[in-house]
Protein backbone atom coordinates (compact mmCIF):
# COMPACT_ATOMS: atom_id res chain seq x y z
CA UNK A 1 0.00 0.00 0.00
CA UNK A 2 2.86 2.47 0.46
CA UNK A 3 4.00 2.00 -2.79
CA UNK A 4 0.30 3.12 -4.12
CA UNK A 5 0.94 6.44 -1.54
CA UNK A 6 4.00 7.32 -2.82
CA UNK A 7 3.33 6.99 -6.66
CA UNK A 8 -0.10 8.67 -5.56
CA UNK A 9 1.87 11.49 -3.93
CA UNK A 10 4.25 11.90 -6.80
CA UNK A 11 1.70 12.07 -9.72
CA UNK A 12 -0.25 15.14 -7.90
CA UNK A 13 2.94 16.84 -7.22
CA UNK A 14 3.78 16.44 -11.05
CA UNK A 15 0.50 17.97 -11.80
CA UNK A 16 0.22 20.31 -9.62
CA UNK A 17 3.61 21.76 -11.28
CA UNK A 18 2.17 21.17 -14.75
CA UNK A 19 -0.09 23.09 -13.80
CA UNK A 20 1.84 26.02 -12.08
CA UNK A 21 3.62 25.87 -15.65
CA UNK A 22 0.78 26.66 -17.35
CA UNK A 23 -0.57 29.24 -15.70
CA UNK A 24 3.12 31.15 -15.50
CA UNK A 25 3.55 30.96 -18.93
CA UNK A 26 0.25 32.56 -19.31
CA UNK A 27 0.21 34.77 -16.67
CA UNK A 28 3.96 36.34 -17.49
CA UNK A 29 3.21 37.47 -20.91
CA UNK A 30 -0.09 39.44 -19.71
CA UNK A 31 1.83 41.03 -16.90
CA UNK A 32 4.40 42.42 -18.99
CA UNK A 33 1.60 43.10 -22.06
CA UNK A 34 0.11 45.08 -18.62
CA UNK A 35 3.46 46.12 -17.53
CA UNK A 36 5.61 47.38 -20.45
CA UNK A 37 4.98 48.07 -24.23
CA UNK A 38 3.73 45.45 -26.99
CA UNK A 39 7.40 46.15 -28.56
CA UNK A 40 8.95 44.43 -25.22
CA UNK A 41 6.62 41.72 -25.30
CA UNK A 42 7.35 40.73 -28.73
CA UNK A 43 11.18 40.83 -27.16
CA UNK A 44 10.18 38.35 -24.82
CA UNK A 45 8.27 36.45 -27.04
CA UNK A 46 10.97 36.11 -29.42
CA UNK A 47 13.13 35.28 -26.81
CA UNK A 48 11.20 32.38 -25.38
CA UNK A 49 10.79 31.24 -28.47
CA UNK A 50 14.41 31.22 -29.38
CA UNK A 51 15.34 29.40 -26.17
CA UNK A 52 12.50 26.73 -26.28
CA UNK A 53 14.19 26.40 -29.56
CA UNK A 54 17.52 25.83 -28.91
CA UNK A 55 16.98 23.38 -25.74
CA UNK A 56 14.98 21.22 -27.33
CA UNK A 57 17.86 20.61 -30.04
CA UNK A 58 20.40 20.19 -27.42
CA UNK A 59 18.25 17.35 -25.39
CA UNK A 60 17.36 15.42 -28.62
CA UNK A 61 18.43 11.70 -27.64
CA UNK A 62 21.48 13.83 -26.61
CA UNK A 63 21.02 12.12 -22.79
CA UNK A 64 19.98 8.63 -24.15
CA UNK A 65 23.23 8.54 -26.47
CA UNK A 66 25.41 9.55 -24.03
CA UNK A 67 24.27 7.09 -21.43
CA UNK A 68 24.56 4.42 -23.92
CA UNK A 69 28.05 5.42 -25.22
CA UNK A 70 29.59 5.66 -21.36
CA UNK A 71 27.95 2.44 -20.57
CA UNK A 72 29.91 0.86 -23.59
CA UNK A 73 32.87 3.07 -22.33
CA UNK A 74 32.75 2.69 -18.75
CA UNK A 75 36.49 0.92 -18.53
CA UNK A 76 38.08 4.01 -20.46
CA UNK A 77 37.79 6.93 -18.22
CA UNK A 78 39.56 9.07 -21.01
CA UNK A 79 37.13 8.52 -23.35
CA UNK A 80 34.29 8.95 -20.47
CA UNK A 81 35.69 11.98 -20.05
CA UNK A 82 35.63 13.32 -23.26
CA UNK A 83 32.23 12.45 -23.76
CA UNK A 84 31.12 14.01 -21.07
CA UNK A 85 32.77 17.06 -21.81
CA UNK A 86 31.83 17.24 -25.37
CA UNK A 87 28.01 16.64 -24.14
CA UNK A 88 28.43 19.35 -21.99
CA UNK A 89 30.00 22.00 -24.47
CA UNK A 90 27.24 21.31 -27.11
CA UNK A 91 24.36 21.57 -24.83
CA UNK A 92 25.89 24.89 -23.63
CA UNK A 93 26.38 26.27 -27.12
CA UNK A 94 23.09 25.10 -27.59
Amino acid sequence: MSHFKRIAKNSAFQTVAYGLQSLTAFFIPVYLARLASAELLGQYATTIAFTGLFSSLARFGLPSLLIREIARRRENPEQVDSLVTAALGLTTVL
